[in-house]
């Protein structure tokens, strides 16, 4: 009412200019009438403006209101934080520049590093635990061609050289026997052709090729071991035998004081 009244008052004129008096009768003439309809549609048009920005800024509200939806529950400073470390992380710049490719190929560098890394890390296990497994068949063999030269009748001082001399030269098969390998790897075969040599066919072998390594037969003309006979015993003609008894009996320094 206020509004209409100020209108009334001051934004209406009649035809004439005047502020609704009658010029010709000293200002006093007679005031033009407003029906109610026309009141209401004046001010219609006066604040038509005014609603108009009035129901844009409530839109506008509504609007905001809404969106503010989706963020219920996510913590302002939270987020910030991790939008700044995303910002500030280099595969980030990558690929807000782009330079997807770039980024797969340093993670795949990284994956490949990890993987080398972890490779030589399960090799080195690996290779620990077969040197284990071949340090124990070599003592297994060592076991078996300790037994075969007992038997064979080896001197038990040339035991110890014979097993070094086995080394590399037998592999266990399935069941655990000792067989004879050659340098291909394979078992070699006895005259037949079909049985693989054992321990034992190998030590006894070594009575031709190595004769040191067993006891020599003494005759009824033979020296004695101890070089009893008068000093006439000499290095170059005693027996494997013949030296480790001697030297057990009279030291090594005895020994290489006899004759060669």
């Amino acid at each position: 009412m206020k509004f209409r009244n100020q209108w009334m008052k001051y934004g209406f004129r009649n035809e004439s200019g005047s502020d609704g008096g009658d010029s010709g009768s000293g200002g006093q003439g007679n005031a033009k009438t407003y029906t109610e309809e026309e009141l209401q549609a004046a001010i219609e048009a006066q604040t038509s403006g005014l609603k108009s920005k009035r129901d844009e800024l409530l839109n506008a509200q509504k609007q905001l209101k809404e969106q503010l939806k989706q963020f219920d529950g996510i913590d302002p400073e939270a987020t910030r934080n991790m939008l700044k470390r995303f910002e500030n992380d280099e595969e980030a710049k990558l690929i807000a520049a782009g330079n997807v490719d770039e980024v797969v190929n340093r993670r795949v560098d990284r994956m490949q590093s990890d993987f080398d890394k972890n490779l030589k890390i399960a090799q080195a296990e690996t290779q620990k635990y077969q040197q284990k497994a071949q340090n124990l068949e070599q003592t297994v063999i060592n076991g078996h061609v300790a037994q075969a030269a007992a038997a064979a009748g080896v001197l038990p001082n040339a035991i110890d050289d014979i097993a070094a001399l086995s080394k590399g030269m037998f592999a266990l098969n399935d069941q655990g026997q000792a067989l004879l390998i050659g340098a291909d790897g394979q078992p070699q075969y006895a005259a037949d052709g079909k049985t693989p040599m054992t321990a034992h066919d190998w030590v006894s072998n070594m009575k031709e090729t190595k004769p040191y390594f067993f006891p020599s037969a003494q005759g009824g003309g033979a020296r004695g071991s101890d070089g009893a006979s008068g000093g006439s015993l000499k290095r170059s003609q005693m027996s494997a035998e013949q030296v480790h008894e001697y030297t057990q009996k009279h030291g090594r320094a005895a020994y290489l004081a006899l004759p060669k």
